[in-house]
């Protein structure tokens, strides 16, 4: 149980809009919600359930249709937008690519909170300006026009410019969308760092489920239910993993999650069964490879058809053993090959 007082709360609050004629449209709802100090809350769902829009009424963009919400400890109502900006910063997936700023010029707004009315920076705001620049790499690109930058560029500044605003609340939509596998763990590492480093609260919208599960200190999941978004569950990622609530809420036919990995399976088999005997990572990539070719692996006793995985010299070595005798292979091609005809391709 944390002891320490909640950044933001919420008590029984329904997100969405207000149409042309004044009509409320939910789209979640009603939740309740605790973000901490030091923690890293990963808000994750299906498209259309709301994670954008959750994430806008808590940073208070749009108000809430119904509920109460708190930030440390003040109703949000009561809090100007000035004030506002100096307890939450926040990281949307609008592109600013069109701004004729520079990158530098760009990160350092994030400072206009503290900031007097001439916009002057002091010593202090130019050593957090310098640390917010470091932590996101873009020391290269600083004196370029924001407009000439690339998608996966444009986000690390705008990440930049949030920690500039160095705020105890962080919230971002979407932050890893435009960069490429290594950016995106290096993002994600970093707000994880963040969080234990600065005591900030960082709550991240996101469709990275394999990167949440090993950063997250917290799950937030949403997914639409009769046409209303509704916060099906709440808790550490084990516990999420363990209940098996990811397979209910994003398990379509021919995709399946694997409690055992924490991810998805693509070809999760449902043809003949077949027996690995072995362990390590040549274990794993073989299980792998025959469900794509569309067997069932079948963990739990022998079959008809056994694998053995073993390493000899450094390096992975397969027999395949069925009743008409047994066959060595020294690469994943041939005993995939051998298993061809066995069984054909799904």
């Amino acid at each position: 149980m944390n002891n320490k007082p909640p950044l933001l709360q919420t008590m029984n609050l329904v997100t969405g809009y207000l149409s042309g004629s004044k009509r409320r449209i939910p789209v979640a709802g009603p939740l309740d919600l605790q973000i901490f100090a030091g923690q890293l809350i990963c808000l994750l769902g299906s498209n259309g359930s709301g994670k954008s829009t959750l994430l806008r009424t808590l940073a208070g963009l749009q108000p809430p249709l119904e509920g109460i919400m708190t930030i440390a400890g003040i109703p949000s109502h009561q809090i100007s937008s000035s004030r506002l900006a100096r307890k939450i910063s926040l990281v949307l997936t609008d592109s600013v690519r069109s701004s004729n700023l520079t990158v530098y010029s760009l990160v350092a707004l994030g400072r206009y909170p503290y900031s007097n009315w001439l916009g002057i920076l002091r010593e202090s705001d130019q050593l957090i300006i310098k640390m917010a620049i470091e932590a996101t790499g873009i020391e290269d690109f600083l004196d370029r026009k924001v407009a000439t930058l690339s998608d996966g560029e444009v986000q690390k500044v705008m990440l930049a410019r949030a920690l500039a605003q160095d705020t105890p609340l962080m919230m971002l939509d979407e932050p890893t969308a435009h960069l490429d596998l290594p950016s995106r763990i290096q993002l994600m590492r970093l707000l994880h760092q963040l969080a234990r480093q600065t005591d900030k609260g960082i709550l991240v919208s996101t469709h990275e489920l394999d990167l949440a599960l090993q950063v997250a200190d917290e799950v937030w999941l949403l997914q639409p239910q009769t046409g209303i978004g509704a916060l099906l569950k709440r808790g550490t990622p084990e516990d999420l993993v363990l209940d098996g609530i990811f397979g209910t809420a994003f398990e379509k036919e021919g995709i399946r999650f694997d409690k055992t990995t924490g991810s998805f399976q693509v070809h999760p088999g449902n043809g003949m069964l077949i027996t690995i005997l072995g362990g390590g990572a040549a274990a794993f990539w073989t299980k792998r490879a025959v469900q794509r070719l569309g067997f069932s692996v079948d963990e739990e006793r022998p079959t008809a058809l056994i694998i053995r995985v073993w390493e000899e010299n450094g390096k992975a070595r397969w027999a395949l053993e069925q009743k008409c005798g047994t066959q060595s292979h020294e690469t994943m091609k041939s005993l995939l090959e051998a298993l061809s005809l066995v069984s054909p391709i799904a």
